[in-house]
């Protein structure tokens, strides 16, 4: 530890109070300009007063803490160990160091790939989010796994009410070919970056936005989602989601949805959110619902096994995509969609044990390219 980060653990030790009322990031923020310390000090004081109500927390006889620290009820949920997450300040500001000297190119171009299959009411819903985004998309490229004539007019009716694009990418139904038409929609996509959500998921208006904010060559996003069970889901209005209401847990609490501990990531944003992501215990993989990446890499890696079914093929991809040098990045805390139950009558085991099988394959020998993919869709085609 060199002298500054001394200096945080000791001489402000007394002034990080742990009954404090006030709002952790507004401590952090005041302690930092009152002496005159390097902004990435704010992580260390974090730490330090969240360290100090845990301490506290669990010293009280009381079986009911009056806390307003989101960030302390974000970490016990996610049951994060904290002496195991605990990053000194000096480590911290080592690493703030390299990722700044490091030139960060963002995406001149983004195209949303969006799955679907025979669910027309909640594709509308899912690209009502979309057109409600603060960043909006270049394009959005559906890729329409065999649906009927439904899933088409609902298309039709989105696009006359917006000026973005809306590819539709469709096939003939022929079972649960879902990588077959995404590997298209990759192709046909114009965008340099794409985000990748399925047609049974309503996007925050932001997330389009952390998504680009976190883009990061040779790196791709994993978000994650909060299910909805289906009374709820068919509650859900074009006038809910483009008032946001959805994303706010008192509303969805009130429309009977239970307490459960993915709620606390609806009220982390920002600053705190980011940290959160660095500090789950979560894996980040490639999740098809919520996950982007560029196109250059998906093209390299060929994108996703055909051979593949239900269960596991979307982070297959995420294991090629490690092998060839491409790090993950968790943004879970960051990016979030709503999911919309639904019944799933393509499941079976035997394509699961299969899957595994492929995924176990290609995390063992170091798999890059699929020979199933892409390229030779491409060749079927032609």
């Amino acid at each position: 530890m060199n002298e500054e980060s001394d200096h945080v653990n000791a001489g402000l030790s007394s002034e990080i109070i742990p009954d404090s009322k006030e709002n952790t990031g507004d401590v952090a923020t005041q302690l930092v300009a009152k002496h005159s310390l390097p902004e990435v000090s704010l992580l260390s004081i974090y730490l330090m007063r969240t360290a100090r109500w845990r301490e506290r927390m669990s010293q009280s006889s009381s079986s009911r803490i009056d806390c307003s620290d989101r960030f302390l009820l974000v970490l016990q949920t996610e049951e994060v160990s904290f002496k195991m997450r605990l990053l000194s300040f000096e480590h911290f500001q080592s690493e703030i160091r390299v990722m700044a000297s490091i030139h960060v190119e963002k995406p001149k171009s983004v195209s949303i790939v969006l799955s679907t299959y025979n669910a027309p009411k909640w594709l509308e819903k899912s690209l009502w989010g979309f057109l409600t985004q603060i960043k909006k998309p270049d394009e959005i490229v559906i890729a329409d796994d065999g649906s009927d004539d439904r899933t088409a007019a609902i298309i039709n009716q989105i696009q006359s009410a917006t000026k973005i694009k809306i590819h539709h990418v469709w096939h003939e139904d022929d079972g649960f070919q879902k990588c077959a038409i995404l590997n298209r929609a990759i192709e046909e996509a114009s965008g340099d970056y794409l985000i990748f959500s399925d047609g049974d998921c309503i996007p925050r208006n932001d997330f389009i936005l952390e998504h680009y904010r976190h883009a990061t060559k040779s790196c791709y996003l994993s978000g994650g989602y909060n299910k909805l069970p289906l009374p709820l889901s068919r509650q859900i209005t074009t006038s809910d989601i483009q008032s946001g209401i959805i994303f706010q847990p008192a509303w969805l609490r009130a429309n009977g949805l239970p307490i459960n501990r993915q709620l606390l990531r609806l009220i982390t944003k920002g600053r705190i959110a980011d940290l959160c992501n660095r500090m789950t215990t979560t894996n980040p993989t490639w999740n098809g619902h919520n996950a982007s990446g560029w196109k250059t890499d998906l093209l390299r890696t060929n994108g996703f096994d055909e051979r593949m079914r239900y269960g596991g093929e979307d982070c297959e991809l995420g294991d090629r995509l490690v092998n060839s040098g491409i790090r993950p990045i968790q943004i879970r805390f960051s990016a979030l969609c709503l999911h919309l139950e639904h019944a799933r009558g393509y499941v079976n085991e035997s394509d699961k044990k299969r899957n595994l099988e492929i995924r176990k394959w290609t995390q063992r020998n170091g798999i890059r390219l699929t020979q199933h993919g892409i390229e030779q869709n491409s060749r079927k085609a032609a």
